[in-house]
């Protein structure tokens, strides 16, 4: 089962607004491409992006499409990377005094590393639409892009882990427990704002909410013991 559609106000431009006819260099000709392969997905899901729906959508021929990417996968991966790219980038810009991670970090460090990694993929959505974003959640629909997907998913989360474990003094396993439960609440609400449900401020406020309560709940106290479960 592949993503499907949703409903959302945080759409990215009709795909109609693109330059469509106009001539333009290989470089904005092949943004423009994964511009409106995001767009479709948005609007269709996976499944709705195929090289003649990409094509009609640009108003180019087939034969341009194929010029940039000689099949579906290439052009979907290029949406994600893209994205991700882009949220690679923009999150260090916003990172730049922050401690690394290491020993002097803490969990204030990592609510702001947090919330900077919130607002970026916030400010991309608004950006570029939510086609990338939906991709790191798709089911794909052949295996060669699963797993370039679940390779890129990992490559995001997998930094987390180290920081994780340091703020709360955890094991690693239960990092990558920490780091798992934090992606899918982040995903949930993001999702509701793009859907229109919540805005991007209460967005915002319950993801750190969120995380302040989980990472508390799991750190270790200085003695090493864990708190005692009420039933």
């Amino acid at each position: 089962m592949t993503a499907q559609p949703k409903s959302t106000t945080h759409k990215p431009k009709d795909l109609g607004d693109q330059e469509r006819s106009q001539r333009l260099w290989a470089k904005d000709r092949r943004q423009q491409l994964i511009f409106v392969s995001a767009a479709l997905i948005v609007r269709d899901g996976v499944d709705g992006v195929r090289i003649p729906e990409v094509a009609a959508a640009a108003g180019v021929t087939r034969p341009v499409v194929y010029k940039f990417f000689p099949n579906r996968h290439a052009l979907l991966v290029a949406v994600l990377e893209d994205f991700t790219d882009a949220l690679r980038s923009q999150l260090r810009a916003r990172l730049v005094a922050t401690p690394p991670a290491g020993p002097d970090r803490n969990a204030e460090d990592f609510q702001k590393t947090v919330r900077a990694f919130v607002e970026v993929v916030f400010d991309l959505i608004d950006e570029k639409g939510a086609g990338g974003w939906y991709l790191f959640g798709a089911v794909a629909p052949f295996p060669e892009l699963e797993q370039t997907i679940t390779e890129v998913r990992q490559r995001m989360v997998r930094p987390w882990h180290r920081t994780i474990a340091e703020v709360t003094g955890c094991t690693p396993a239960m990092a990558t427990v920490l780091a798992q439960m934090l992606v899918a609440i982040s995903r949930a609400t993001v999702q509701q704002w793009i859907d229109g449900a919540i805005d991007r401020a209460g967005a915002l406020d319950a993801l750190m909410r969120g995380t302040t309560a989980i990472i508390a709940e799991f750190t270790v106290p200085p003695d090493g013991t864990r708190r005692r479960e009420t039933h």
